[in-house]
């Protein structure tokens, strides 16, 4: 088994050269590892995809920490904005409340489910390195060869990209409309109660 079939990608003896795989580009066990193995950059790749994923899981920890203060500064403005309208308006106020806690329950959870994922995959490539070291130092042709494939592959995970947690500008958005309701009931309580009366109904509509 001292040579390797780059046609069949496998090791084979030399009567099976001339036998089976006879026509076939082939080349010596040595020869084959030595090649992968100056074109071996695994280990630097895992070392460096366990340094972006722990950087990843500290991003997603920052960004949660940002969502649940922008969320709770929210509910804060919504919760004063709407005392003024207490009576008018309380139903209003538990429903903005209600939806912004339910965008920051989706975008933690989200957040929290893909920092998981990540902290999930950082063991396994870990522990890649250490086996492509160990490897790295085996004399065995055979046996580099028949383990360097699955060690060196590294699967595709996922990137923050692929989380879709809404712009924070939308919790802002929620004290600026609330707000922007205030303002607009006001001017028209200085008019006339009645006519402030049937503006109300349309905004709350």
């Amino acid at each position: 088994m001292e040579i390797f079939c780059r046609t069949d990608q496998k090791c084979i003896c030399y009567l099976c050269s001339m036998d089976d795989h006879k026509g076939h580009v082939t080349v010596s066990a040595a020869a084959e590892r030595a090649e992968r193995q100056n074109e071996w950059v695994s280990r630097q790749k895992v070392q460096q995809k366990v340094q972006d994923r722990e950087n990843d899981v500290k991003v997603l920890q920052q960004r949660v920490e940002v969502i649940d203060h922008s969320a709770d500064e929210a509910v804060r403005d919504s919760d004063k904005i709407f005392s003024n309208l207490i009576c008018l308006n309380k139903k209003r106020s538990s429903e903005v409340k209600q939806q912004t806690r339910s965008q920051q329950t989706t975008d933690v959870s989200r957040a929290k489910e893909l920092e998981e994922k990540l902290q999930q995959e950082i063991p396994e490539l870990r522990r890649k390195e250490t086996e492509l070291e160990k490897l790295s130092h085996t004399e065995d042709h055979l046996h580099f060869l028949n383990n360097y494939a699955s060690l060196s592959c590294l699967s595709e995970s996922e990137d923050l990209s692929s989380l879709n947690v809404c712009p924070l500008s939308s919790f802002e958005d929620v004290t600026a409309a609330v707000s922007e309701a205030r303002n607009k009931l006001q001017s028209v309580l200085s008019e006339e109660w009645l006519f402030c009366y049937v503006n109300l109904m349309n905004i709350v509509k």
